[in-house]
């Protein structure tokens, strides 16, 4: 099936697409247009393929995929809408516009022949959800936690392998090309949340809404923190997880203190990595790297590559519905470090371990409900408190 591309975004993503596609030469796949914002930037493209408006990519008959590489969640929506409507197929790199809108632009895609495929949103060069759909389609999953944004990732390299300070090695991921110049979704954490809302459509069937996902970052990460994991022989790295719980699954995005025993211990720089534990499969670790040109590039050109086949998501874990029950039971072991004594009070601990001060901060390590934790998120971060997960109660599901 030739593919007629619409290229929409020409940034860092966008060339390392068209490079692809250059490279191969195939005449079943050409880029007919490519879409940009800023008419005064100077672009390394032939003037009558360049256009600025949107709708000139998503009115042309003759295209009949849009390829979607921009940063704007709006505006992806708007292009991902009017492209299904219109019966042409996307492919998209948009992990909060995928995560948000998922099922709305689901029920595009019934009977009409087009595909909306989004391996590059989720994990980078990891082709993670065609895994997902097709490999491990028949298996029932116990979990699934990951270094889910390798830039994030490469910060707490550097601060845990280099000795670096927070800010110092965010600057140095910006300067690289891993975090963007506004790096909030990075180290907030909620980057991580949209990929895995997607994760959990393609494991569990269940797409969940992510204001209702307890998520917290590395943004109040500070020396105290850094000196206590290191005291352990621990680091930290920022994940995403699916964890049975009771009769269902929690999800929530925390920093994690882990030891040298766990998988993602030693996943460093940009790399990301998904750990799954299923049934039949046991466990399995898939890493590579999440950040950068090429790796989300790579991941795009796979999806570009498989509605020359004619390929597109089946989502049959989703559409057997397995009515799977996402709650807040999960009980975990945590890492507090907090300005107010009257956090520590009112959190609802049910697991009371060690509390000490140290340097004007209140140092907490003991056990809570999700649900407990969920419910004071927003004194957390106004707080400028620090949260890590360090493990789980041993007679919890």
């Amino acid at each position: 099936m030739k593919q007629t591309i619409g290229l929409i975004g020409f940034g860092v993503v966008g060339q390392g697409v068209y490079e692809l596609v250059s490279r191969r030469s195939d005449p079943g796949i050409t880029i007919k247009k490519v879409c940009v914002r800023d008419r005064l930037k100077k672009r390394s493209l032939t003037p009558g393929k360049i256009c600025y408006d949107l709708d000139e990519v998503l009115d042309d008959d003759e295209i009949n995929l849009v390829v979607e590489v921009i940063n704007d969640p709006d505006a992806a929506c708007y292009i991902a809408e009017k492209a299904l409507i219109t019966g042409k197929s996307l492919v998209s790199a948009n992990k909060k516009m995928v995560a948000e809108r998922l099922p709305a632009f689901r029920k595009f895609l019934a009977g009409n022949g087009t595909a909306m495929l989004y391996e590059g949103s989720t994990c980078g060069s990891i082709p993670i959800i065609r895994n997902l759909e097709e490999y491990y389609s028949n298996d029932i999953f116990g979990s699934l936690s990951g270094i889910l944004n390798g830039s994030a990732n490469y910060i707490l390299s550097r601060v845990f392998g280099d000795g670096m300070a927070y800010k110092e090695a965010l600057s140095q991921a910006q300067l690289l090309g891993f975090a963007e110049a506004d790096p909030r979704l990075d180290v907030s954490g909620e980057d991580t949340l949209s990929k895995l809302v997607i994760l959990a459509v393609h494991s569990l069937g269940k797409w969940v809404d992510p204001s209702t996902v307890f998520c917290s970052g590395i943004q109040n990460l500070r020396p105290a923190d850094i000196q206590y994991a290191a005291s352990l022989g621990m680091k930290i790295r920022l994940t995403g997880n699916i964890l049975r719980s009771g009769k269902g699954f929690s999800m929530f995005v925390i920093p994690w203190m882990m030891n040298r025993d766990n998988p993602l211990y030693h996943v460093e720089n940009e790399y990301n990595a998904v750990v799954l534990e299923g049934e039949q499969c046991s466990r399995q670790v898939l890493t590579g790297k999440g950040a950068g040109r090429m790796p989300t590039a790579t991941a795009v050109m796979s999806d570009i590559d498989a509605r020359t086949s004619g390929y597109g998501y089946r989502y049959r874990k989703f559409l057997n519905g397995s009515g799977v029950e996402i709650n807040g039971e999960k009980f975990l072991n945590i890492y507090l470090r907090t300005g107010s004594e009257e956090i520590i009070r009112s959190a609802g601990f049910v697991k009371k371990g060690d509390l000490r001060k140290s340097n004007g901060y209140y140092i907490f390590t003991g056990g809570i409900s999700l649900s407990n934790l969920t419910r004071i998120r927003k004194q957390l971060d106004e707080s400028g408190s620090f949260i890590a997960l360090t493990g789980f109660d041993a007679g919890d599901d």
